[in-house]
């Protein structure tokens, strides 16, 4: 790629955040690829997540909830 190319300046873009490009009323999001995805991995945050999901599930019939489901997917 040439150095100060379009291509080169839009990638400059997307490294603060992610770039939004439409080219014949079709969107291309451009965002830069984390080298160590688990470097932002937070073991804390994910256990709270969890126990927040299910924490939602108090006091529903797990039988009839995954027997709907299975009738939904049909």
């Amino acid at each position: 790629m040439q150095p100060d190319s379009e291509v080169d300046k839009l990638l400059d873009q997307a490294d603060e955040a992610p770039l939004l490009i439409e080219r014949s009323g079709v969107r291309y999001r451009v965002t830069r690829e984390i080298d160590d995805p688990s470097a932002y991995y937070d073991p804390e945050r994910a256990l709270e997540s969890l126990q927040k999901s299910f924490a939602m599930l108090y006091g529903i019939d797990v039988g009839a909830l995954k027997a709907e489901l299975r009738e939904q997917r049909g």
